[in-house]
């Protein structure tokens, strides 16, 4: 009896950068947004704010910057870079806040923070929306306050986009027992740069093992550790972090536009 493949591949990438346009505020307002910002690393994209406050000393003052849809800042990653202490308390990651506990008149702070697009922002992308993250102050009391200058930020999301050509799986038909070899190009078509992404196998017919995963084995030959295998019934899934990336295309450690790689295994 032979078995007959039947397969269905997916590359599963949620995984976005950001570009940005800084925007330079007036004398109290300064607002930058990281650009280019790869925010699939894991430190992701920086923006930085520079606020100096009127002639009225503050205490407990709140900090708040609604993010662009789909973008969240990354907790713990705030830094007070001059005058006083900023704290960052984000409850929601897309509209963090910043306390300030005092906060002199006339005085000037400088702050940043990092932030990651998440799938939300690739579907607005997509769509055709834009990313703009907007500030907002409140003293003790709540009362909104007035900004001076620029309170805004535009940017702009770039996403990668993989493809999956020349699948071959030989021979196309085995009995039990046997072995099969599949092979694939995997192609990174966009700008958006990936230091991690995951392949799936689902092969509808049977049971079947997997083994021996290569990448470029014409070539460099690497050899993939089980540890970033996983099986899942007749599925099979591939984590690609940086230690496999660097082996594709410049060595870099980040899958960039136009680099590609075969990957191969037994079935």
């Amino acid at each position: 009896m032979k078995h007959h493949f039947y397969k269905a591949i997916a590359l599963i990438v949620c995984l976005l950068a950001l570009s940005g346009k800084g925007s330079y505020a007036q004398l109290v307002n300064s607002f930058t947004s990281e650009s280019p910002a790869i925010t699939c690393q894991p430190n992701g994209a920086e923006t930085v704010v520079t606020i100096t406050n009127g002639s009225t000393a503050l205490t407990n003052a709140t900090i708040t910057i609604q993010l662009g849809v789909g973008i969240q800042m990354i907790p713990t990653s705030t830094q007070s870079l001059q005058g006083p202490a900023v704290v960052g308390t984000a409850v929601n990651l897309n509209a963090p806040n910043f306390t300030v506990a005092s906060w002199p008149a006339n005085t000037t702070l400088k702050f940043s923070f990092r932030k990651k697009a998440v799938c939300a922002a690739r579907a607005q992308k997509i769509s055709g929306g834009g990313f703009q993250d907007v500030i907002s102050i409140k003293n003790s009391s709540g009362t909104t306050l007035s900004i001076l200058g620029t309170k805004t930020v535009n940017y702009d999301v770039i996403y990668a986009s993989l493809s999956i050509t020349s699948a071959s799986t030989s021979p196309v038909s085995i009995n039990p027992g046997q072995t099969a070899t599949r092979s694939m190009t995997i192609s990174n078509g966009s700008f958006g740069q990936l230091e991690e992404f995951l392949f799936a196998d689902i092969t509808s017919a049977g049971k079947f093992t997997y083994s021996d995963f290569r990448i470029n084995p014409a070539n460099t030959n690497i050899s993939i550790p089980v540890s970033a295998i996983s099986t899942s019934g007749d599925s099979v899934k591939v984590a690609f972090n940086k230690a496999l990336i660097k082996f594709i295309g410049d060595g870099d450690e980040a899958f960039e536009l136009n680099e590609n790689f075969v990957l191969q295994y037994k079935i």
